[in-house]
């Protein structure tokens, strides 16, 4: 949904959202993980939200 949303709203080709929005997506899921159960649960649905 994320992906759908950033190609349509910013005009971008899969080769942008793979280089510039899965990173910032994976890496803010990452530091999510080891918080309290709460936390983690949504860094993971974040964290997986990030592959292409």
């Amino acid at each position: 949904m994320v992906f759908y949303v950033t190609s349509v709203v910013f005009k971008m080709d899969f080769d942008h959202l793979t280089y510039q929005v899965a990173p910032p997506l994976m890496a803010a899921g990452f530091l999510c993980l080891p918080l309290h159960e709460p936390f983690s649960i949504i860094g993971t649905a974040v964290h997986q939200s990030g592959y292409p």
